[in-house]
C-alpha cells in the first residue's frame, strides 16, 4: 500500500465573533502541493473527538470552538490514505 504523507498546514485565525473562536486552515499533499478535498479534519481533546469537519473544494476548513486548551491537537483523515495529527498553537 501506497503511503502518502499529507501536509496539514493550519492557519489558526482567532475570532472573537459571539464569543467563539475557529481553527481554520488547509490540507494538502506534500508532494504534489495540491488542496486535498473531503479530508475529515477532527479536534480533539485529551485524545477524544471534540468536534469535526471536512474540507471544501478548495481544500479549506473552519472549525468553530468555544475555547482552544493547550492539550488540544488536530487530526486530519483521508481514507484510505494516513492520519496526521498536530499541535495547534
Amino acid at each position: 500500500m501506497k503511503k502518502i504523507i499529507v501536509l496539514f498546514t493550519i492557519l489558526f485565525v482567532a475570532c472573537h465573533a459571539f464569543a467563539q473562536e475557529k481553527i481554520s486552515g488547509y490540507v494538502e499533499d506534500s508532494l504534489t502541493h495540491n488542496r486535498l478535498t473531503n479530508v475529515s479534519v477532527t479536534l480533539l481533546r485529551n485524545g477524544k473527538p471534540l468536534k469535526f469537519t471536512r474540507t471544501k473544494e478548495d481544500g479549506t476548513f473552519v472549525l468553530p470552538i468555544t475555547e482552544k486548551q493547550a492539550n488540544d491537537k488536530l487530526q486530519a483523515t483521508l481514507r484510505p490514505l494516513s492520519k496526521l495529527s498536530i499541535r495547534p498553537k
